[in-house]
């Protein structure tokens, strides 16, 4: 059995649609959404709000923290880890000098998108690494908007994106600064990067 989510901003081809797929197959309308995917979903004539109350709940019962202290850093400042040779084999990529992209979302004062992974490439310095974790952003929050615009939710002004390396931000913003590091032959794959970084950024905003 799969699950079927639709929306539109046009009533009469909501249900115009809606009739073709149900005489199409053999499917039941459940109405609006309240669960999906782990994600509660409340719709009010206030608006529509996602949480993951009943999810987080189940995590911390699973590992047994349901009742711990909260604290504003989970993990100890400063803490480095390393390989344990002697362990068991968790994960073999520990070691393979591949940055990690993060990044989170906001829409208003919630995050509505996040993501945590490896890089697919070794990258040449943190500069190199930031562009292609800003580029990841900027790709998703292009689609996040496009998504919200059908939705009849545009938003007004730019995206902003906030980068905590100095460097990727001159790279990006200056471009004598951009013309130098093309110019140098030291890294190509930089210039890459950061051309992508810098059109998926303007597409962005």
């Amino acid at each position: 059995m799969d699950d079927l989510i639709y929306t539109e901003s046009n009533t009469t081809m909501f249900e115009s649609f809606k009739k073709s797929m149900m005489a199409e197959f053999e499917m039941s309308d459940l109405g609006m959404m309240h669960y999906f995917l782990r994600i509660e979903v409340l719709q009010s004539s206030t608006g529509i709000f996602i949480f993951q109350k009943k999810y987080v709940g189940e995590i911390l019962d699973k590992f047994q923290m349901k009742d711990c202290n909260l604290v504003n850093t989970p993990s100890e400042f400063g803490l480095k880890l390393n390989k344990d040779e002697g362990g068991n084999k968790v994960n073999r990529d520990f070691d393979d000098r591949k940055s990690t992209s993060e990044y989170v979302l906001m829409l208003e004062t919630g995050a509505i998108s996040w993501s945590s992974k490896k890089q697919p490439i070794v990258t040449l310095s943190t500069t190199e690494a930031e562009f292609v974790a800003a580029t990841a952003y900027a790709c998703q929050a292009i689609w996040l908007k496009k998504i919200l615009e059908k939705l009849l939710f545009k938003e007004d002004g730019p995206t902003l994106i906030y980068c905590d390396n100095s460097s990727a931000i001159k790279l990006s913003k200056n471009h004598q600064v951009y013309m130098y590091f093309h110019g140098s032959g030291k890294a190509a794959k930089l210039k890459r990067e950061a051309e992508a970084a810098r059109g998926a950024m303007r597409a962005a905003i």
